[in-house]
């Protein structure tokens, strides 16, 4: 983070960090038993491009 970001007042919060959120997502996908690696990674590329495309 640059200190221009630092000292900014904008505020933040609402933005999604898409490193903590692709953790997130591969963190719930694990969770499917019933679901094949192949299967979740389809699943984890699919929420990547939609989250992305906002």
């Amino acid at each position: 983070m640059v200190i221009d970001q630092v000292m900014s007042d904008r505020d933040r919060e609402d933005e999604v960090d898409d490193d903590v959120a692709d953790l997130e997502d591969r963190r719930m996908l694990d969770d499917f038993l019933d679901v094949t690696k192949d299967e979740k990674q389809i699943m984890h590329l699919w929420n990547s491009f939609v989250r992305k495309q906002r």
